[in-house]
């Protein structure tokens, strides 16, 4: 009997270890990954025109793959805008890849 119980338990635990080790490789792996999102990021400097809108510069601007609304809230983030009012001469900072 206290052979089985102690089968079982070695059992979990390698069953529990194996979970841990494939939850930390996973968590890595995302982990290196959002770093490497983030290094990639290149900044185009651009200066506000006359008439211009946050939404048109980030509609022409617009990296493949993103939301607009969530590019404008970025745009907004790093350049410490807060709303939608930008001026003419104003300098933006405008992330992409």
């Amino acid at each position: 009997m206290k052979k089985t119980l102690v089968k079982k338990n070695v059992s979990r635990g390698i069953v529990l270890l194996t979970l841990l080790l494939v939850l930390l490789a996973s968590f890595s792996f995302t982990f290196r990954k959002n770093l490497q999102a983030q290094e990639e990021l290149i900044y185009l400097e651009i200066t506000v025109q006359k008439g211009d809108t946050l939404w048109a510069i980030a509609r022409h601007n617009l990296p493949v793959g993103y939301d607009i609304r969530e590019y404008i809230w970025i745009i907004q983030r790093d350049n410490q805008i807060e709303g939608a009012i930008i001026f003419p001469g104003q300098i933006l900072l405008l992330p992409y890849k």
